[in-house]
C-alpha cells in the first residue's frame, strides 16, 4: 500500500495476491454420523433413544482434499478536499477472486445438458480436467469485477455535517460451502439407512452391513 498526499488530495494505491489453501479431511457435517428419533416405536421420541430405536441414519466418509484458489485484489483511491466544507471520497477496487480448484482434480461439475455415458441419462458428472470438462475449478475464474466507492463529508456549520457513501462489494468465491471440493460425491459418500415397521438397524450395531468408503 502507498499513500501519496498532493496539495488537497491524499491519494492511496494498494493490492494483495494471496494463495487460499483450503486442505480438508473430508465433509464434516456427517463424518461422525446422525440418527433420528421420531417416537415411531414407543410414542415418545427420548424412549426411542433409550430403546435404540431409531428413526433413520447416516454416516459420511469424507476423503481428504487439497482445495485451492489463487486471490488478488487492488484498488485506488482520492481523498480530496473539494472546498473548505466538502470532503469527497472517490476510489476503485478491482476484485479477482480466482477459481477454487483441487490438488489432484478430485473435483466434479454436474453438466445437466449431456447425456451419460454409461446409463444414457440426461445430465451427469463430469470430472474437472477431463475429456468432458476441460477446466480445473467447477467455475471459470471472473475478470470484471470492479467495485466503485464514493464518498463525502459536507459540513453545514460548527456543529453539523452531513456524510453519505456508496459503493459495491463482492464476496468470496469460498462463502458456498458446498462448491468446496470435499462436497463432491467423489469424495463424500453417504451410507444411510431406514427403520420399517419393526426396527431392524439397532444403535448397537446401525451400520451391520458396512459403511461405504
Amino acid at each position: 500500500n502507498v499513500t501519496k498526499i498532493r496539495g488537497s488530495h491524499t491519494l492511496k494505491v494498494g493490492g494483495e495476491v494471496r494463495l487460499l489453501d483450503r486442505s480438508s479431511t473430508g465433509n464434516y457435517d456427517g463424518n461422525s454420523g446422525a440418527f433420528d428419533f421420531h417416537g415411531n416405536y414407543t410414542g415418545d421420541e427420548f424412549a426411542d433413544f433409550m430403546m435404540g430405536y431409531a428413526t433413520d441414519g447416516a454416516v459420511t466418509t469424507g476423503s481428504r482434499t487439497a482445495g485451492f484458489n489463487y486471490y488478488q485484489g487492488y484498488y485506488v483511491t482520492d481523498t480530496w478536499q473539494a472546498v473548505r466544507n466538502l470532503t469527497l471520497n472517490l476510489g476503485l477496487r478491482w476484485e479477482l477472486p480466482g477459481a477454487i480448484a483441487e490438488k489432484n482434480d478430485r473435483d466434479t461439475v454436474l453438466m445437466p445438458s449431456t447425456t451419460d455415458p454409461v446409463t444414457g441419462a440426461y445430465g451427469t458428472l463430469a470430472l474437472v480436467n477431463s475429456t468432458m470438462y476441460k477446466p480445473r475449478t467447477i467455475e471459470p475464474s471472473k475478470h470484471n469485477l470492479f467495485a466503485p466507492r464514493v464518498g463525502f463529508a459536507y459540513r453545514m456549520g460548527a456543529n453539523t455535517a452531513v456524510r453519505g457513501g456508496y459503493g459495491l462489494a463482492y464476496l468470496a468465491p469460498d462463502l458456498p460451502n458446498d462448491i468446496m471440493p470435499y462436497y463432491s460425491p467423489i469424495n463424500s459418500a453417504v451410507t444411510g439407512w431406514v427403520n420399517g415397521t419393526v426396527p431392524t438397524h439397532l444403535l448397537a450395531n446401525p451400520f451391520s452391513s458396512g459403511i461405504v468408503q
